[in-house]
């Protein structure tokens, strides 16, 4: 199977290429020009653009099944407007382009669409699909631009022409001798605390075939 993945050269992106690098399919990444190399290292074939650029989207995305869309600002200073270019419209186009090749889209999300308290709560506590959404604070960029990006995932997929899932990670994190995190403890630690449950008993990658596709109930909730 043809895939595309964003944010390729990524702690989450670059093991998800390993995984279809692995798995035997075709990947192509759509990374900046200082990416590139990185890229095709993993074993993925590196398209270079930007994916806030509507022309990059259908350059890299012509041909493929599925899109793994997992390109976000993050961690880092940058402005609202950035936030929602990147992390908002890019989906947007995500979108778009997985609607013109009729490819399956998956959607990287994060735990920080839930909002609430950044803390660790002396109680552990455990949030699925069914949590209910919190007040985002104004300063949280990242948290309001995913949310936001889930927004725009969730209305495509009531739209019912695009097999699309939302996925939640909660934080991965890298090991100081390490480069990257491990990828399987990281992908699977992922959605077994905090993304759809139907989700951590389906294999990653998900299976090709159309009778096992599963529709995360994230990407449709109306909270």
């Amino acid at each position: 199977m043809s895939v595309l993945v964003t944010g390729a050269s990524g702690l989450v992106g670059s093991h998800v290429v390993e995984a279809l690098v692995a798995r035997g399919d075709a990947v192509r990444a759509l990374v900046r020009p200082a990416s590139r190399a990185a890229v095709l290292r993993l074993g993925a074939d590196a398209v270079v653009g930007d994916v806030t650029d509507p022309a990059a989207w259908r350059a890299a995305a012509r041909g493929v099944r599925a899109i793994v869309h997992a390109a976000a600002i993050v961690q880092r200073r940058a402005s609202w407007e950035q936030y929602v270019a990147v992390n908002v419209e890019a989906t947007r186009l995500a979108v778009a382009a997985a609607r013109a090749e009729r490819a399956r889209l998956v959607h990287i999300s994060s735990v920080a669409v839930y909002a609430g308290s950044a803390a660790y709560p002396a109680t552990p506590e455990r949030r699925d699909e069914d949590f209910p959404f919190q007040p985002i604070a104004a300063p949280d960029f990242y948290a309001r631009s995913k949310r936001m990006a889930e927004d725009v995932v969730r209305d495509a997929a009531t739209e019912r022409d695009l097999d699309v899932t939302a996925v939640r990670p909660t934080v991965c994190s890298r090991p100081a001798s390490s480069a990257r995190c491990g990828s399987r403890s990281c992908l699977r630690s992922a959605p077994a605390r905090t993304g759809c449950r139907a989700c951590t008993r389906a294999t990653w990658p998900p299976p090709p075939s159309p009778s096992s596709t599963h529709r995360c109930r994230a990407s449709t909730r109306t909270t």
